[in-house]
């Protein structure tokens, strides 16, 4: 019970906030290791986010930031390869499948 009283001590201070944990990890993901929706909804989910929290979260980022953000990554991924143009083509495009 005290593991309990602990949790709801902490809620009550806001210190535990389900919604502000999605919201800010969707942000910092977008920043450092962007991703599609779908994969960032996953990546809440898998960390016990409720699905309403994670739909929210991620219905949050404007499409133009999200598009950006993939492509900021995308031209820094194509600099570090060296390959013909065909095969840096396959891999940018497994890269971009990867990130949903």
């Amino acid at each position: 019970m005290e593991i309990e009283s602990v949790v709801g001590e902490l809620k009550t201070h806001d210190l535990v906030n389900d919604q502000r944990f999605a919201e800010i990890f969707v942000r910092e993901k977008l920043s450092f290791k962007p991703m599609g929706r779908q994969r960032l909804f996953f990546e809440l989910i898998k960390r016990g986010i409720a699905k309403e929290l994670a739909k929210v979260a991620v219905e949050g980022i404007g499409e133009e930031e999200l598009r950006e953000a993939l492509r900021e990554r995308l031209r820094e991924r194509a600099k570090r390869l060296s390959a013909p143009r065909a095969e840096k083509q396959e891999k940018l495009l497994r890269f971009l499948f990867s990130r949903g």
